[in-house]
């Protein structure tokens, strides 16, 4: 890895990779956009979960024509428990998930064009792991190795950015996690409390008109790998987003294998779900969950992939987002206001 310094603002960088010995090009030509130092309105792009037996991943091509400023991805950038008679928890294994994703034209198309943040979920690891599962550290190591970044601290992946004086809060829902199975309470957490403690401090600091929470599991869901198993600490923020009187919070979130409106009257907050990039989708496992979510009467989608498409204004404080599909299609949109 190597981090650029210095580089101009709202500005797109090209660059190549080459020997330093030799000065051999080792890559293609590449580009990526820095982000505005002023307010300004863009968009951006998010979805999340892309399984290697579903490539090819042509839902990049799409994401690529809406001219994203950028790319957040989610979580799920690999399977490396599917199929699990395969699954052999290592560097090594990580490592070739890893790089058999990155065989996709599509995504390296993508990757080499655009501005990408990336976060982790489950399936980096195993299946619904949590902090005490004995290859995390492996599989944090292999996943920086693909998808580097500027964390605040080593041992985790979460860290804030920000974008033409709008604010991103990106979460590790992995690192620190309590066992899905354990009681809930104070001393359940998804986040561990350093993580928490900086959140909660980040989002007190922002002058945004917009905060954008980037949690890989949705904070509404009701699920065991959500944060309704973890209620207490769920409590403990959405209180103190309302006590704090924090205006402009929006969570994005992937996993479901489904786009929704996962916006909550009982919280006050709103909740964007997109995805899959390239994987099973919602309806085709769970076919019972869409008279539910119809009854809920929010924007759904289960049946196809699909991102998320959100244009901001931040001095205006208006923003919107449109579910796209893989034929390019808009399926749903939603506008909200900061």
């Amino acid at each position: 890895h190597v981090t650029l310094t210095g580089l101009p603002a709202a500005a797109v960088v090209h660059y190549r990779a080459v020997d330093v010995d030799s000065g051999n090009a080792l890559s293609e030509i590449c580009s990526c956009r820095t982000a505005p130092a002023r307010a300004q309105p863009f968009s951006f792009a998010f979805s999340g979960d892309m399984e290697e037996s579903y490539r090819p991943f042509r839902l990049f091509d799409v994401i690529a024509h809406a001219k994203p400023a950028f790319f957040l991805h989610l979580g799920d950038t690999i399977y490396a428990d599917h199929p699990r008679r395969e699954f052999s928890p290592s560097i090594a294994h990580y490592r070739r998930k890893h790089r058999a994703n990155r065989r996709d034209t599509h995504l390296r198309r993508f990757l080499a064009q655009h501005t990408t943040y990336a976060t982790w979920d489950d399936h980096e690891i195993e299946n619904d792991s949590h902090a005490g599962h004995p290859n995390l550290g492996d599989a944090q190591q292999v996943f920086r190795e693909f998808w580097p970044c500027r964390s605040v601290t080593p041992n985790a992946l979460y860290r804030a950015f920000s974008w033409a004086g709008v604010d991103f809060i990106m979460l590790d829902t992995r690192s620190f996690r309590s066992p899905q199975n354990a009681p809930d309470g104070p001393g359940k957490t998804m986040l561990g409390s350093a993580q928490k403690t900086w959140l909660e401090e980040t989002l007190s600091a922002s002058k945004s008109r917009f905060k954008f929470i980037v949690t890989s599991v949705p904070f509404h869901g009701g699920g065991m790998d959500t944060w309704g198993s973890y209620r207490s600490e769920q409590q403990d923020l959405a209180r103190f987003v309302q006590d704090q009187k924090i205006g402009g919070v929006v969570f994005l979130c992937a996993d479901y294998h489904l786009a929704r409106d996962w916006t909550n009257r009982k919280t006050g907050l709103r909740e964007y779900m997109a995805g899959p990039i390239a994987s099973f989708t919602h309806y085709s496992r769970t076919p019972y969950s869409r008279d539910r979510y119809q009854k809920a009467g929010a924007f759904h989608y289960g049946d196809g992939y699909n991102f998320g498409l959100v244009t901001v204004d931040p001095e205006a404080g208006t923003g919107s987002i449109e579910w796209i599909g893989l034929d390019g299609k808009v399926l749903g949109k939603v506008e909200f206001a900061g």
